[in-house]
């Protein structure tokens, strides 16, 4: 219910004036950012002692790391990596899984027109997303190409130390690393970027046309819509 109830909340109507909503949207992403720089230490090998290795351990859960529900015991550390790494994928199927219902479920009269989601404010809610989560997923994808040399000669991941790069299971976590990296980090900067360039001739016609791109400029003055690319 998160994923559907974010897009009404962060579609909300533009007014000349920062909204109470708006501006506690801007602090959380603000505050979330943060959280995931802080984060970063937690993915380093040292040996934290308490009480921070609880905390690193609890801010894991912001960057996608499942330490601290022990997920790996269950799954297995590939299958938990592929989730890691494909969740924003996952997110965004669901989005349109989501989407596509309301469309029908109106169709046959049972939804008011204004809960039916738009294709231009799905696009904007993902981006949203994305944006806000972006340390997080490229953090996912770099670990599988995080190694260190052992005593003996042999590489082994860091995130993983009895795994072995270049052999058996790592395969499998470096392929679905690439594919997250020109997916979702290369993949969302280009569009970031292209969105940037578009957005000063798509706004001639209005809020409307640029309503898939809201996510880069809303938190900046009209002049300054560029600088979330910076």
């Amino acid at each position: 219910c998160i994923l559907p109830l974010s897009y009404y909340f962060i579609n909300g109507k533009i007014t000349a004036e920062t909204s109470t909503m708006m501006a506690t949207g801007v602090a959380m992403g603000s505050l979330l950012t943060l959280v995931q720089s802080f984060s970063v230490l937690g993915q380093l090998v040292i040996s934290w002692e308490e009480p921070l290795k609880s905390i690193w351990s609890f801010l894991g859960i912001f960057v996608f790391d499942p330490k601290f529900i022990q997920a790996g015991c269950t799954m297995g550390d590939v299958t938990v990596y592929i989730w890691r790494v494909m969740l924003p994928g996952f997110l965004v199927v669901w989005m349109a899984v989501y989407a596509v219902g309301t469309l029908v479920v109106n169709k046959i009269g049972v939804l008011p027109a204004r809960l039916v989601m738009e294709t231009p404010k799905v696009r904007n809610t993902m981006g949203q997303l994305f944006q806000a989560f972006y340390i997080a997923i490229a953090m996912s994808c770099i670990l599988a190409f995080q190694c260190y040399e052992s005593p003996n000669g042999v590489k082994n991941l860091q995130q993983h130390p009895y795994m072995i790069c270049g052999e058996g299971d790592h395969g499998i976590l470096v392929g679905f690393a690439v594919l997250g990296l020109v997916a979702y980090v290369f993949g969302f900067g280009a569009f970031y970027v292209t969105a940037c360039v578009v957005i000063p001739r798509r706004s001639q016609k209005g809020l409307t046309a640029i309503a898939a791109y809201r996510f880069i400029f809303f938190r900046f003055r009209p002049e300054w819509w560029f600088w979330g690319a910076v």
